[in-house]
């Protein structure tokens, strides 16, 4: 990736294994290897999924602690190396249909009041984050579905803010849809790798580029809203998209 003077790359969209159980790096390792990759942040977003809520293992206030101390772990460490971490989620609902929706603009009041966001509605956990000023992006929408002979498809769309170009290889391919999907209907565009630190999950190193001034997680979801070109970048490749919303 280029380096843009006054503007930071941004990796949109990672899993540490404090809280995704999915994930096989720490927030160190994951901080060290995304400097190495050329990153200047990222935003965490561990999952939030109703297998993370089983009795036997953790209840809503627990799994909400356990977010924001990985958080503040993330932060204190990326400090050090002067590396930005923002504050996100990664929601797994059933409702419309089995989808990863990624949370932009996270907050301590916003997860504190929250209710167990799996099991909401798309409209629902849409309404939710409205309330609190945080952006709701369906992540890699055209995914295959876990053991389902079929793609997750682009959800209710006047329930989402946006929608993400995944860089994981087999995801790339369909940036050219996600772009043309948010132009249709007026959706803001995300682009991030879906890091877990695993090596058998290959990915194009990509994300944003996000001003310096931007930092945090509340002023990050107000530039996605409201910045009206967006560069992205694959790799060497970078690209501007509109920002539909």
């Amino acid at each position: 990736m280029q380096k843009k003077l006054g503007m930071l790359s941004i990796d949109m969209h990672v899993h540490t294994s404090g809280v995704s159980s999915c994930a096989k790096q720490t927030v160190e390792e994951t901080i060290a290897c995304k400097i190495k990759e050329g990153y200047d942040g990222m935003v965490l977003t561990n999952h939030c999924q109703s297998w993370y809520y089983a009795p036997s293992r953790v209840g809503h206030e627990k799994y909400i602690r356990s977010v924001l101390e990985e958080y503040a772990r993330a932060v204190e460490y990326g400090k050090r190396k002067n590396f930005r971490v923002y504050l996100g989620l990664e929601v797994t609902l059933f409702n419309p249909f089995y989808a990863d929706w990624l949370l932009y603009g996270v907050t301590e009041e916003f997860l504190e009041n929250s209710p167990p966001l799996y099991m909401l509605s798309q409209k629902e956990l849409f309404e939710f984050c409205e309330k609190y000023g945080v952006l709701l992006v369906q992540a890699h929408p055209f995914r295959p579905v876990p053991y389902v002979e079929r793609v997750y498809g682009v959800g209710e769309k006047e329930y989402l803010h946006g929608i993400e170009i995944n860089c994981s290889e087999k995801d790339t391919i369909h940036k050219d849809r996600v772009v043309a999907i948010a132009r249709e209907n007026g959706l803001l565009i995300t682009a991030g790798t879906d890091y877990h630190g695993k090596p058998e999950r290959p990915f194009v190193v990509g994300g944003a580029y996000i001003p310096e001034n931007v930092r945090t997680s509340e002023e990050l979801a107000g530039y996605l809203k409201g910045n009206k070109d967006l560069s992205l970048f694959f790799g060497e490749e970078e690209i501007f998209v509109r920002n539909f919303s």
